[in-house]
């Protein structure tokens, strides 16, 4: 859900705008001002989930926090660093998700992920873009994934 609400708040194209505002006071209980939509196109479903399959695709998954508080794009600093992933093999480093709780700013949901579990996002991420690029049916696109079996050796 945070994904998707931050999606909202910065992925979508300059025509549509921002979709959502910061939710800068949900630690506090406080809620933001409604947007203003009366003069605002806001993009079909079908658009939206393209668009967030392309973004997070793409997405600098170390590089950048997911602050839906913020509601703008922000990056690891020296307070909150960069969370970074351990291969089982214990050598091979990888970004890991910087998602900020948004009821506690100081905590990063994405410490839950581990290094199968980021690569296995990114694959159904890059996936599903590419069914979305092939102009699949929403069925086909949402369709289970099941692995290859592993071969034994």
């Amino acid at each position: 859900m945070i994904l998707a609400i931050y999606y909202l708040q910065v992925g979508p194209d300059e025509e549509s705008g921002e979709l959502l505002p910061p939710l800068s006071g949900l630690s506090t209980g406080k809620m933001p001002a409604p947007l203003d939509y009366s003069e605002k196109t806001t993009p079909a479903a079908a658009r939206l989930l393209r668009g967030f399959m392309n973004f997070y695709a793409g997405f600098a998954w170390g590089k950048e926090v997911i602050s839906v508080c913020k509601g703008k794009r922000t990056w690891p600093s020296a307070s909150r660093p960069a969370h970074v992933l351990l291969h089982e093999d214990g050598k091979t480093k990888q970004p890991g998700p910087n998602i900020e709780d948004p009821f506690e700013t100081t905590s990063n949901l994405g410490t839950c992920m581990h290094w199968l579990s980021m690569s296995r996002l990114t694959e159904e991420l890059n996936r599903s873009k590419k069914l979305c690029v092939a102009g699949v049916s929403l069925a086909e696109l949402l369709e289970p994934w099941t692995p290859p079996e592993q071969q034994e050796e």
